[in-house]
């Protein structure tokens, strides 16, 4: 989406160039703070879907020392697809195995042009961070497991009778199937999708027990499951082009205005998506989606731009609110976005849910007493932003507000992959970083 060098020169005088309606979210990945590094435990099976926690790395815990149980099996008679499926990492970290492996082990080489695949048997699982991507080859095609998410390969913890061969604990997926029938079903805790020659898109909130199935290709059958794991009603049929949503309860909350546990065309997909603020993961499962060869007409483009920010002073969260409170992001909504298409929430690192800063009055004299408060006046930042049309001069005039609480700023434009390296190196390394990602 093109903006007029006009409309955009009150704010960036040193860049005409066109300015992408996108959403900025402001959140951590890459290597967290800890004195020796993180890396996610195994889930036990009868802890809540969400219990992925982090830990300094250990020794990976023997079965017979482990009091963790044994994940679910499933019913007699089901196939158990993803019994030996390879994982590999495409991008940011990710980790695969065992849930009985303590601590789970990273996947290696990420965003290489090839990098190695870790076996996983039927009970294990796949994590991402905030930045990572994992790919699953199974013996019904292939799964995407993008930033933030958590699947495991048996059934849901609270599901007692829905078929289910994989469970989306947290997170988002996309699923290239070449499967039918009930052998190919993906769960989450509050509902499950049969797939029929699909390529399909999962997003489970565990904050909210809200499920959204969305279909790209093909078809499948959606059932809402119940607080007890029983199904509730009949199948219902999601077509082609078509997105739909449940959580538990007789009388679960609409979305957006739209009653749940009901098909809808993919047209009022990013009304959904942003209230729930979702519009990242459906920016990259449209990716996906292309890079796949898939019909992208029928899922609406929902752009999105992640500002990530890690790294010495930037682990702060008053910097972290100092560096927000430099621009004027209602400014930048109305000024370089038109209709109001983007929206800025911020996700800081862990902390707190995610808000529209938008209504966030610039206040440079608080920006400036809240880094004298931290002790981390005056420190130089690494701004990187993806080599992407529109944000040379969002980076351009962002950078110049850091300028206006004493803070230098050193831009870099680069490639996604390098980027993603640089980033991690940058942060690992304990230098304060920001980047404006297009993943």
């Amino acid at each position: 989406m093109v903006v007029a060098p006009a409309r955009i020169r009150r704010l960036a005088p040193r860049t005409p160039a066109c300015v992408l309606a996108v959403i900025l979210v402001v959140t951590g990945c890459g290597p967290q703070p800890s004195p020796s590094g993180t890396t996610p435990t195994a889930v036990p099976s009868s802890a809540a879907p969400t219990e992925t926690t982090l830990v300094s790395p250990s020794p990976p815990a023997s079965p017979s020392d482990s009091t963790v149980t044994p994940s679910p099996t499933p019913p007699e008679g089901t196939v158990v697809l993803f019994d030996n499926s390879d994982v590999s990492c495409a991008i940011g970290r990710a980790w695969a195995g065992d849930r009985l492996e303590s601590p789970i082990p990273a996947l290696p080489q990420c965003g290489s042009p090839a990098p190695p695949t870790r076996r996983v048997s039927a009970g294990g699982l796949v994590v991402t961070d905030a930045c990572g991507q994992a790919t699953v080859t199974s013996a019904c095609g292939t799964i995407y497991v993008f930033h933030d998410s958590t699947l495991t390969f048996s059934r849901c913890d609270r599901q007692t009778a829905v078929t289910g061969n994989a469970c989306l604990a947290d997170g988002a997926i996309a699923w290239d199937n070449t499967c039918s029938g009930d052998r190919a079903a993906i769960a989450t805790p509050s509902a499950s999708l049969t797939l029929s020659g699909t390529w399909m898109s999962a997003v489970y909130l565990a904050e909210r027990d809200l499920a959204l199935f969305a279909v790209l290709d093909g078809e499948g059958g959606a059932t809402a499951i119940d607080e007890q794991g029983a199904p509730v009603d009949d199948r219902d049929a999601v077509r082609k082009g078509e997105f739909w949503f449940s959580s538990p309860g007789s009388d679960p909350p609409r979305v957006a205005g739209l009653e749940p546990r009901t098909a809808y065309a993919m047209e009022d997909l990013p009304r959904v998506a942003r209230e729930l603020r979702l519009d990242t993961w459906f920016a990259a499962i449209r990716r996906q989606a292309e890079a796949s060869r898939v019909d992208i007409g029928v899922i609406p483009d929902i752009p999105a731009i992640n500002l990530r920010g890690r790294g010495g002073p930037l682990d702060d969260r008053r910097v972290q609110d100092a560096v927000l409170l430099t621009t004027d992001w209602f400014d930048i909504v109305n000024e370089l976005f038109p209709n109001g298409e983007g929206r800025i929430v911020s996700l800081i690192g862990s902390e707190g849910p995610p808000f529209d800063i938008r209504d966030m009055e610039t206040d440079v004299e608080r920006a400036q007493q809240l880094l004298k408060d931290a002790g981390a006046e005056g420190f130089s930042v690494t701004v990187i932003a993806d080599d992407a049309p529109g944000l040379g001069a969002l980076v351009d005039f962002y950078s110049g507000t850091l300028e206006d609480i004493g803070l230098s700023a050193d831009v870099r434009i680069l490639d996604t992959a390098g980027a993603v390296e640089v980033y991690g190196e940058l942060v690992e390394r304990g230098e304060p970083t920001l980047w404006f990602a297009t993943h």
